[in-house]
């Protein structure tokens, strides 16, 4: 039987969770979910198949205190593997598993070093591998979506956070395409929750103006937000998930899909012996386009 600890940075990753279960089982395992809290020990996992693999699920709810407890739980219980999902997770597993050298396989990760791991440390190669959703190079593609929309906006808002260098990274590729399709890209630069409240309830837009939604996850939590203010200033509004367009009236949407797939990959090598620093960085191996008609 097989164990793998799987850190969820907060629970919009558990869909990635169910995929990553589904995409194991399809490459034949018998895969079976355990929740922490309702099993803190292998032992009370109860009976299973000897080719059983368990995935030990722990939810950090955005705490990355949390997550470092966790993550040392299932050192304790000599996971074989851990994986961990959103950059925070992946730190707290790094540091907390420095000294046991338990593999690790990333998800929700665009771009390793932009994000701030510490992929260049001593070490941390040698037990760290995953997939880069390389979200940030799906927007300029978005913005080119956004010019089909009729009548096609001359201006388009966004919302995001220039400080952290991945969004740094998306916002130049975004000025690069705007350049190039003719429109006029309006950064509303945000650092909290409450400027970002501000900033998309208060917008100053015309009829020939859009909201485009940028990739980071961090701005996943005011997508109803845009949505609405789009709505109410019956201008379009480009997401990034598909739920989007019910959820939030998205006229639009575009993101990579398959990074379960990929991750079960990775962890099918891995548990039949190789070590991660001899496993490169995977992609999603799709994309899923929505248009709201």
């Amino acid at each position: 039987m097989h164990i793998l600890g799987v850190l969820a940075y907060d629970d919009s990753v558990l869909g990635e969770v169910t995929e990553l279960q589904m995409a194991l089982e399809r490459k034949g395992y018998t895969v079976h979910l355990e929740q922490l809290g309702q099993a803190t020990h292998p032992a009370g996992f109860g009976y299973f198949e000897e080719d059983s693999l368990i995935l030990w699920l722990g939810r950090c709810y955005n705490d990355p205190a949390r997550c470092q407890e966790i993550a040392a739980k299932y050192v304790e219980a000599g996971t074989d593997l851990i994986v961990a999902i959103k950059p925070q997770a992946v730190i707290a597993a790094l540091e907390t598993t420095s000294n046991a050298q338990t593999p690790i396989v990333f998800m929700k990760v665009s771009d390793p070093l932009l994000e701030g791991l510490p992929i260049d440390s001593e070490g941390v190669r040698e037990r760290l591998t995953g997939v880069c959703d390389s979200w940030q190079n799906l927007s300029s593609e978005r913005l080119s979506l956004l010019t089909q929309v009729v009548p096609a906006p001359s201006t388009v808002h966004i919302f995001t956070d220039t400080s952290k260098p991945i969004c740094a990274d998306e916002f130049q590729r975004l000025s690069s395409a705007a350049g190039q399709l003719g429109i006029e890209l309006i950064l509303h630069s945000v650092h909290d929750e409450k400027g970002a409240v501000h900033e998309i309830t208060f917008l100053q837009a015309h009829s020939d103006h859009a909201i485009l939604r940028t990739s980071d996850a961090s701005f996943e939590t005011y997508s109803v937000l845009m949505g609405a203010t789009a709505r109410e200033k019956s201008i379009p509004y480009a997401g990034v998930n598909v739920d989007e367009m019910e959820r939030c009236g998205a006229i639009l949407t575009l993101a990579r899909r398959g990074s379960a797939n990929q991750a079960a990959v990775l962890v099918e090598r891995i548990l039949k012996g190789e070590q991660p620093k001899d496993l490169p960085y995977l992609e999603p191996d799709g994309r899923s386009l929505g248009v709201n008609l």
